[in-house]
């Protein structure tokens, strides 16, 4: 196996945790954010109509194809939150002319239920030549996105 380990990380004002594994030109994370929503609140069918709809992860473009993105309403982790599973390609890799790569995301967009203006975002997501298996078990993931538990947070 090649490289892995944590990432902490600040994207526009918004700290990501990442957990990556890499093994060549296959990658295999594990992310978990919280989104200030500045006081709006969200419920499962808005985060559906304009959180996943404005997402970079789901908006196709020259590097994304979606093959396939399936939503639901889903209380796996004890509350209304919104389960997403994604498969798309990436038929444009930068520095690999004629290269295309297959995409799987999984995980939940939740409104924090202990603190109100917080979206959560967690999920995994598997990254490998179309031609290649994946690196990482969908199992680990799965455990990943279901086994996080929510707490009060200090601001």
């Amino acid at each position: 196996m090649g490289e892995s380990g944590l990432l902490i990380y600040e994207v526009n004002g918004t700290v990501v945790t990442s957990y990556a594994k890499r093994d060549g030109d296959r990658t295999y994370l594990a992310n978990a954010e919280l989104l200030d929503t500045e006081g709006k609140t969200y419920t499962p069918d808005k985060i559906i109509t304009e959180i996943i709809s404005n997402s970079g992860l789901f908006k196709e473009g020259p590097r994304q194809k979606n093959l396939k993105l399936k939503t639901e309403i889903n209380r796996t982790l004890g509350f209304p939150c919104v389960r997403f599973d994604l498969t798309s390609i990436d038929p444009n890799v930068p520095n690999r002319p004629g290269g295309v790569y297959k995409l799987d995301a999984h995980g939940f967009y939740c409104s924090h239920p202990k603190e109100d203006g917080v979206l959560v975002n967690i999920v995994y997501s598997r990254r490998t030549p179309k031609e290649k298996s994946y690196v990482g078990v969908a199992e680990e993931g799965e455990h990943f996105i279901t086994s996080i538990q929510f707490t009060n947070i200090k601001r």
